[in-house]
């Protein structure tokens, strides 16, 4: 318990410096993907479902549309990944399951 080594594995560099720990951020990162991909396919159904004559209904949906756009290019950025260090990240053992349903 006191070995300087084995109390090393356990700060917060060796943490953020870990393989395990960029696993979760990827996968963070894939998660937050996937659910603006989701938004933005949902608000395109919307638009294709709104009538043409319903113009403010179809600029407000178009301008949030451009909004989950913007996102979905941050979060696939490379630096998404460095704005999520020191957060948590994804918890992994869920990882499995998500393959399955795809």
């Amino acid at each position: 318990v006191d070995d300087p080594q084995i109390r090393h594995m356990f700060t917060r560099d060796y943490l953020l410096q870990s393989d395990w720990y960029l696993t979760r951020l990827k996968l963070k990162q894939a998660r937050d993907a996937q659910l603006w991909r989701n938004n933005y396919e949902y608000l395109q159904q919307k638009i294709d479902d709104t009538l043409e004559n319903e113009v403010e209904k179809r600029a407000f949906l178009q301008a949030r549309m451009n909004d989950a756009k913007k996102m979905i290019d941050t979060i696939s950025s490379d630096s998404y990944i460095e704005q999520l260090k020191g957060t948590l990240g994804a918890d992994w053992i869920h990882h499995q399951d998500e393959r399955m349903r795809r």
